[in-house]
């Protein structure tokens, strides 16, 4: 799968509208976890249950 952003050797994006939504899907579900895993962790340091 392309990367969504321009490269050296493909400078335009030329992404179908499947794969605009497959890598919005994809950094939507990295962010959820990112943000899930830090608060689980900010908890745990603070002492919350």
């Amino acid at each position: 799968m392309p990367l969504p952003f321009p490269t050296k050797d493909r400078p335009r994006n030329e992404l179908d509208r499947t794969s605009r939504l497959i890598w919005i899907g994809a950094v939507m579900t990295g962010l959820i976890l990112a943000a899930s895993l830090f608060i689980g962790l900010a908890a745990r340091i603070s002492g919350a249950t």
